[in-house]
């Protein structure tokens, strides 16, 4: 009888175990399973199919190429099939997402389409930031059902609607747990509350993570934590709080790093062209608070005409939108400000509070962040710090209902329901990428047109890409979009491409002056090479009738997409006539652009005390003039050293100079170096030049 009871009651105890773990699950279960349908539906996967990209334009076209290199097996650092007559060399660009194109390869090594692989992993996100987020709320305090109505919104948000085009921004599943050591040391003023909220070791290993899952919100949270370090230390007398924020916020540091170590450890140096970013530019992507709490445009309140009217007649620059927060975490927010001025100092609301104010400290125009810009004016995109505001706001919000409601679990059931019913209503935002039958027409209207490329040129032919558009982030002319050339390899695999060349290299130049002749010199320069046709993009040419009539008489009938928006040309069977020579070109190796590149015989860029240029001649040595210019910045030099072809020193007269030589220009490279004069001690950062220097080459 005694063994009878203890089994009975070993099984009653199993039985209650299981069915409160089945409790607290549930919330969770229920709210990745909603997150995931709605984003299925939201992004239209379930009109289109997974064979279909969800977004196939902007930045998911530049890394759709990506993925389609990762499932060839030729990595994450180019693709050879762009690039020509190179090749496309990415680790000329600098990208601190390694955590995310580790799991894009895993995908594609699994599933190989590239157009799967993006909607798989689009898709993906809002589980796993359902989840991260759900235990990060619950770590706060929150109970299972607040903390999944919570999750579900924060993976619903307007931002994360607004960044499909951005794989790397619309995974921030590890920003809940990024914020968490910042809380738990605002939240620690003395010693009875150090105990309770102090970083734990994998708060350490997750800052980690999160810097290999980008730079932006690795530095929002670097930033906080490191304030929330210094009050922490300040209220409780000692040092050992900034001494664990430091370690959060350098462990965060570290991972971003390491995803600029290939940039790095180039032979040939850095590409100053690629990545490069002005001081004033964190000014225009700056975050406007006001944008925060007004609903996004297409609202179902209708109030997102407030919204459009607040951003003028245009559509503001999509880097530089602030999205809209949702109701609830708008919520949170005023009331966590508030708690700063009348709350209880250490609790969970005053906390975020803090931080809070701290984040708009940094980030609104005028902010902190634009002086951190002239340091490192590659942090420009403070807007997206909404995203952590927003995360604040709701922890906030529902850590204080689900205290309220902790003994009524039934109506704590039905008010989340509610609140996530209303706040998917409220948050969502239609993504900007075309309508599922549009995406699905245009890409099968570019399949078909690769294939019949492929079909009439064969496997491995050179294509040239016109008008050319320099990679990454230039901007492209006319309508095209900046990468609208890339979608040629995706749907002619086995050809060759010049579009996705480096910016500011051997190849990418080569390119810019072809792409600038005449067209019948640039189709005899293309025949002698070996070239098989010409991609033409209607969009991106100011007459394009006029021009692809002007082809059109030279080469014959082309092959149309449908739409006409690209047509194709073939070489086959064109002889060259006479073929210009190519003339010596400039390479940037140490400045910053101050024009956008065009010809490449002419350059204009910034300098911090000195700037270096390469002149490359790939043909026979000859003599060229070389003209330059120069104007002195704030530093006030005096003048200038010009060193490489000529040796001379010009002084300024009237805060200018110019001069026009005679250059002696040998067959390959050769370096030209301008000096300031009265150049101080530590380089000034952008945009406090020395001087500004125009170079240009003269046949």
């Amino acid at each position: 009888m005694e063994v009878d009871r203890i089994v009975s009651d070993l099984v009653s105890c199993l039985v209650m175990s299981t069915r409160s773990l089945l409790f607290r699950l549930l919330p969770l279960v229920l709210a990745a399973l909603l997150a995931t349908v709605t984003g299925v539906i939201g992004l239209g996967i379930h009109r289109t199919g997974l064979a279909v990209p969800a977004v196939h334009d902007g930045d998911a076209l530049m890394m759709l190429p990506w993925i389609d290199a990762m499932a060839r097996g030729e990595g994450w650092w180019g693709d050879r099939r762009l690039g020509a007559p190179g090749v496309q060399d990415l680790s000329d660009f600098p990208r601190a997402d390694l955590l995310h194109m580790a799991g894009l390869q895993s995908l594609a090594w699994v599933f190989g389409d590239p157009a799967v692989v993006m909607n798989l992993a689009l898709i993906l996100d809002f589980p796993l930031i359902v989840l991260l987020a759900h235990l990060a709320l619950r770590r706060l305090g929150a109970e299972p059902w607040p903390a999944a109505a919570g999750a579900l919104l924060f993976a619903c948000l307007p931002f994360h609607w607004g960044e499909v085009h951005h794989l790397f921004l619309a995974g921030y599943f590890l920003v809940p747990w990024q914020l968490l050591p910042a809380i738990a040391l605002a939240r620690s003023i003395d010693a009875a509350s150090a105990s309770e909220h102090r970083i734990r070791w994998w708060d350490i290993l997750l800052a980690g993570a999160g810097g290999l899952a980008g730079l932006y919100f690795a530095y929002f949270a670097s930033y906080l934590v490191v304030l929330a370090g210094l009050r922490s230390a300040r209220c409780r007398g000692t040092w050992r709080p900034l001494g664990a924020a430091c370690a959060v916020a350098g462990m965060a540091a570290f991972g971003c790093c390491l995803g600029y170590l290939p940039t790095a450890l180039r032979s040939d140096g850095p590409n100053p062209a690629v990545g490069s970013r002005l001081a004033l530019e964190s000014e225009i992507y700056a975050l406007k608070p006001l944008n925060l709490v007004l609903p996004s445009e297409g609202h179902i309140s209708g109030l997102g005409l407030i919204r459009h009217e607040f951003n003028g007649p245009h559509r503001p620059l999509h880097e530089a939108e602030t999205f809209y927060m949702g109701a609830l975490a708008i919520i949170g927010a005023c009331g966590a400000l508030c708690a700063v001025v009348a709350g209880r100092r250490g609790s969970l609301a005053e906390a975020c509070g803090f931080l809070i104010l701290m984040l708009l400290v940094l980030v609104v125009p005028g902010g902190l962040g634009a002086a951190v810009a002239y340091v490192l004016p590659g942090i420009r995109c403070l807007g997206r710090a909404g995203l952590l505001a927003a995360f604040l706001g709701l922890a906030t919000t529902l850590t204080l209902v689900s205290a309220r409601l902790a003994s009524k679990p039934r109506l704590t059931v039905l008010l989340m329901t509610a609140i996530v019913a209303l706040g998917l209503l409220d948050q969502f935002r239609k993504p900007d990428a075309a309508s599922a039958r549009a995406r699905v027409a245009d890409w099968q209207a570019l399949h078909a047109f690769g294939e019949a490329i492929e079909k009439k040129a064969g496997a491995g032919a050179l294509h040239f890409q016109l008008p050319h558009v320099g990679y990454p982030e230039l901007q492209a002319p006319g309508t095209m979009g900046s990468y609208d050339h890339l979608a040629a390899v995706l749907h002619a695999p086995h050809s060759r491409f010049s579009g996705g060349g480096m910016s500011n290299r051997p190849a990418e130049i080569w390119c810019r002056w072809v792409g600038g002749l005449p067209p019948r010199d640039l189709i005899s320069v293309l025949a002698a090479d070996g070239w098989a046709g010409i991609w033409l993009d209607c969009r991106g040419v100011a007459k394009p009738h006029a021009v692809r009539a002007e082809y059109e008489a030279l080469l014959g009938p082309p092959l149309l997409m449908d739409g006409g928006e690209r047509v194709w040309f073939s070489l086959q069977g064109v002889k060259a006539e006479s073929v210009p020579a190519c003339p010596p070109m400039l390479r940037l190796v140490e400045g910053h652009l101050l024009e956008a590149m065009g010809p490449p015989t002419r350059m204009v860029v910034r300098s911090r005390g000195r700037a270096r240029l390469i002149v490359e001649n790939p043909g026979q040595p000859k003599r060229i003039m070389m003209r330059l210019w120069a104007e002195e910045g704030p530093g006030r030099p005096i003048g200038v050293r010009i060193s490489g072809p000529i040796e001379r020193t010009v002084e300024f007269v009237d805060h200018r100079m110019q001069l026009e030589v005679a250059i002696d220009v040998p067959t390959g490279n050769v370096e030209l170096q301008v000096e300031a004069l009265h150049r101080p001690y530590i380089p000034a950062p952008l945009p406090l030049h020395l001087f500004t220097l125009g170079v240009e080459l003269i046949p």
